[in-house]
């Protein structure tokens, strides 16, 4: 385990870098000042790996065009899908915040379950979800397969934990969860 310390530490500072309380930014929202713990260009790259579009002739296929309809509302940046919002800064955060517990546990040596943090992960991204009222759902949106579907368009699950993952520095920690399956 020393030899993963400072990769532990590393991924830690990265999520704490990502999720950012102290600089956050600040954008004007409906008249009002609205605070981002999460960056815009972050959200950005978010969507840009994670957004598909159910293209007619191809399926789907990725649409990171889709990044520039993200917007300032309520719940933070956030972007449109039909009736519903897919609240991208809330679904970061909350994968911040969990993976940080989940980092702070392995640093005490404690083991932890891959499949099980994925899980967690993708429930996050599954809870932010909002009506057009911007209300959010209290339960889990569904998903077909690894896709959030709205309409023809969607967020692919496994991108957006893998661009989390990336992000943070996480991949070379897999040998240290049990039950580890290289997706």
């Amino acid at each position: 385990m020393e030899d993963y310390d400072y990769l532990v530490q590393n991924s830690l500072s990265l999520v704490n870098e990502i999720g950012d309380l102290d600089s956050p930014d600040i954008l004007i929202v409906n008249g009002g000042a609205s605070l981002h713990s999460v960056g815009y260009s972050v959200v950005d790259d978010f969507i840009r790996v994670s957004a598909y579009w159910d293209h007619p002739k191809s399926g789907w296929v990725n649409a990171p065009k889709h990044a520039e309809r993200i917007q300032a509302g309520d719940n933070g940046y956030e972007i449109q899908f039909g009736g519903n919002y897919f609240l991208v800064e809330v679904a970061i955060q909350r994968c911040l915040n969990f993976l940080t517990e989940i980092l702070e546990l392995i640093s005490k040596n404690e083991p932890y379950s891959y499949n099980k943090m994925v899980s967690g992960l993708t429930n996050h991204i599954l809870g932010a979800v909002a009506n057009t009222s911007g209300d959010e759902y209290s339960g889990y949106y569904p998903k077909n397969g690894n896709l959030m579907v709205f309409g023809t368009q969607g967020i692919f699950i496994d991108g957006f934990i893998d661009h989390l993952f990336d992000l943070c520095e996480v991949k070379p920690l897999f040998e240290l969860f049990d039950e580890w399956i290289k997706r």
